[in-house]
């Protein structure tokens, strides 16, 4: 535990606002550090190609990152929390559809999933459609062993898709890039 006395003199409220937040600060780089020791990385392609997909758990600071640049740029298009919703559904189906491919023995070198999302008018906001777009590449890739991933990550093994699908239509479409 870290206990911070300090004394704020009347002219001197700045400390005040500064104190809260450097304990805060501290709080969370020594969560980090002593956490970062059991740090995950899933990384959906191989190689030296560049990665679409990077999910770092177990780590407040890693959650940090993750979250202040990925919510940055989608905090205009949906609420944070929703954002949160699309991102785990993307990450989760994706690595299903990885999952099972390789499992067929499948050469898939990458899964990009872009997802399109409507939300209700009214309150409460919950989606109620939403369409997910696999594009799948490898090396000599059959057309209906990615059919039947996704089919099965969205029907089966997808938690995620599993739940959002009770209260908003779920499509999904793909394309096949075959890199042979």
């Amino acid at each position: 535990a870290v206990a911070v006395v300090a004394w704020v003199g009347a002219g001197n409220t700045t400390a005040m606002v500064f104190y809260p937040l450097a304990f805060f600060g501290l709080g969370v780089a020594h969560s980090g550090v002593r956490l970062g020791r059991k740090t995950y990385l899933v990384d959906m392609s191989e190689g030296n190609r560049r990665t679409d997909y990077v999910a770092v758990s177990n780590t407040t600071i890693g959650a940090l990152l993750l979250l202040s640049g990925a919510l940055g740029a989608l905090t205009s298009l949906v609420s944070v929390p929703g954002t949160l919703l699309l991102l785990g559904l993307g990450g989760c189906a994706s690595f299903d559809v990885v999952h099972i491919l390789k499992k067929a023995r499948q050469d898939v070198t990458d899964c990009d999933a872009t997802i399109e999302a409507e939300r209700a008018e009214t309150e409460p906001k919950v989606f109620t459609k939403i369409h997910i777009h696999f594009k799948v590449s490898g090396k000599g890739l059959s057309a209906k062993h990615v059919e039947r991933a996704i089919s099965m990550s969205a029907e089966k093994y997808c938690s995620a898709s599993i739940m959002l699908g009770k209260t908003a239509e779920l499509s999904h479409s793909h394309e096949v890039i075959d890199e042979s």
